[in-house]
């Protein structure tokens, strides 16, 4: 993770745990730069589970704290200012279904006590939110994704406070410690009385979701939200709310795809909106999207020999083409249960590769597909094990008898890599790194 050193101008990237970890929550506290606490999931061997971090050199090291050995993880943690030996963390056991969780620490991190409200263990939710008073280390708000819980005995009894919104994300106030904050759907909610009772402030859009809600440490009155549209601030306590996005632009993007030559044309999934560039993306012009094609996960393929020939597969396994830069379309149920994966032969025009899962679950196989003929038919072949999926083909520039196929399997924990060498007619496992 990122070490600061001045004030954001540079980076320096230090290892807090092994490559199969997650931070997702990192405090500090005013006046004490060098310490920092975070939480997350990660894993030595077996499934994730919840992890928890602590540096007091400003990130260069970090101690390390496995807190359930058990599928988990963690997603928010606050620290009492008036306390730091008082740490709570939020996040969710990964049962069947997933049922929230809340831990607190009375040592700064050494022992841990989950102290989950029992009413929220009937909920198919997880931990979204938690926050400690600044004054008082025993009034703590847990959020889950249905409802508020508060507790005055540092969790040993909840109330139910509030059960009519989902929340992302709760905060007490610094500056005033009666006020609370917390993110919903469409709405911040507010509390006047340190969590008791809450009230529903608009943000002008039922579809955003208020992300993040951040009240200044000094000043009561002023409190920030990020929605996913945008950003919004009150100086009335929340009073009133107001955006303020002057110089920010929103454009949610997808899959992006690009011709070879010395004039490339730039695919790009725009706001859900296929569209293309012949400027290097100083302009773009709409293609036309079928309003049946699911443009979200979608892989965008360009023919390598013409520019407007253009293949897309979805997550869902069907198969789309054009031939004249995305204007009109066919569609192939490729055959596939689940898209993986599209690429074009470098050196033969009209030879195209797809590949994914076929199969229902219990019964499925990773598979690549192969057509002669622009993708108007295919021949399917299963590669790998059953119960996998192929989500990536590469294919030798110079050999393309030789293929590579990466992918998962479905019920166990790994990956796989295979190799054939005589353009298909056999595959053999590569061993893939620990």
């Amino acid at each position: 993770m990122p070490d600061p050193r001045n004030y954001g101008q540079t980076w320096n990237w230090v290892s807090i745990q092994s490559d199969y970890s997650t931070v997702r929550d990192i405090v500090t506290l005013p006046g004490n730069m060098s310490s920092a606490w975070a939480v997350g999931r990660g894993k030595d061997s077996g499934p994730y589970h919840a992890y928890f971090w602590k540096t007091e050199d400003s990130g260069l090291s970090w101690s390390t704290d496995d807190l359930i050995t058990t599928a988990s993880e963690l997603y928010r943690i606050s620290v009492c200012e008036a306390d730091p030996n008082i740490i709570y963390v939020a996040g969710q056991m990964n049962t069947s279904p997933a049922v929230p969780l809340i831990m607190r620490s009375s040592d700064g991190g050494t022992s841990w006590l989950d102290v989950t409200p029992q009413e929220s263990l009937i909920e198919d939710s997880i931990g979204l939110g938690v926050t400690v008073s600044p004054v008082d280390p025993l009034l703590v708000l847990f959020s889950t994704r249905r409802n508020v819980y508060r507790s005055q005995d540092g969790g040993q009894t909840w109330d139910l406070v509030n059960d009519e919104d989902w929340v992302f994300d709760i905060e007490y106030s610094a500056a005033n410690p009666d006020l609370a904050f917390a993110g919903g759907e469409g709405a911040v909610l507010r509390s006047l009385n340190a969590g008791l009772s809450w009230s529903r402030v608009p943000i002008g859009s039922t579809d955003e979701i208020v992300r993040v809600v951040l009240p200044s440490r000094t000043d009561e009155n002023v409190v920030s939200i990020g929605t996913s549209g945008g950003y919004q601030y009150s100086s009335d306590k929340g009073e009133n709310l107001i955006p303020d996005n002057d110089g920010m632009m929103f454009v949610k993007t997808g899959s992006i795809a690009s011709s070879s030559g010395s004039a490339p044309r730039l695919y790009m999934v725009i706001d859900d909106v296929l569209s293309a560039s012949d400027d290097l993306s100083a302009t773009w012009f709409e293609c036309v999207t079928p309003p049946e094609m699911q443009t979200y996960g979608i892989d965008i393929l360009v023919d390598p020999f013409n520019k407007d020939n253009l293949v897309c597969l979805e997550y869902t396994g069907e198969f789309w083409s054009s031939t004249d830069g995305g204007f009109t379309w066919a569609v192939d149920d490729s055959s596939l249960s689940h898209g993986g994966d599209v690429a074009a032969d470098p050196n033969n025009p009209g030879v195209l590769y797809i590949a994914g899962r076929r199969g229902v679950s219990g019964s499925s196989w990773g598979s690549l597909g192969r057509s002669e003929d622009s993708g108007a038919t295919w021949s399917f072949q299963d590669v790998g094990d059953s119960q996998s999926t192929i989500y990536t083909i590469a294919i030798d520039p110079v050999h393309p008898d030789t293929m590579y196929v990466g992918g998962t399997y479905i019920s166990a924990q790994g990956c796989l890599i295979y190799r054939t060498m005589d353009g298909r007619s056999t595959w053999a496992a590569v061993q893939t790194p620990v």
